[in-house]
């Protein structure tokens, strides 16, 4: 019993972290988001996120069309970040849904 606690914990734990890392993604600026393409593998990119600005909080709004239109023409690259996206909106709208609308003061 004490197994399935210390996992739910974790798991719990695990989720927290995960939020924590797509919030702090939400904050940072272009140059930002490009050293984090960069560091999973995508630099080349990155500099495309850097040179039409798109910061973190643009992200959520992020579609293969714009990915096109910003010069990001393989598709597995496309569908790679149109996966992580569609994460952080997710995220973004947990996040929202567990703010409260008013906190009675």
């Amino acid at each position: 019993m004490f197994h399935k606690r210390d996992e739910e914990a974790k798991t719990e734990e695990e989720l927290e972290k995960q939020v924590s890392e797509y919030v702090s993604l939400l904050e940072k600026d272009a140059k930002e988001i490009g050293a984090y393409l960069t560091e999973r593998g995508h630099g080349d990119i990155a500099e495309k996120f850097v040179a039409h600005k798109i910061e973190g909080r643009l992200l959520p709004f992020l579609t293969t069309d714009a990915l096109i239109r910003m010069g990001v023409n393989v598709v597995g690259d496309q569908l790679n970040i149109i996966q992580e996206v569609e994460r952080i909106r997710l995220m973004s709208r947990a996040i929202k849904s567990n703010k409260p609308i008013w906190s009675g003061t």
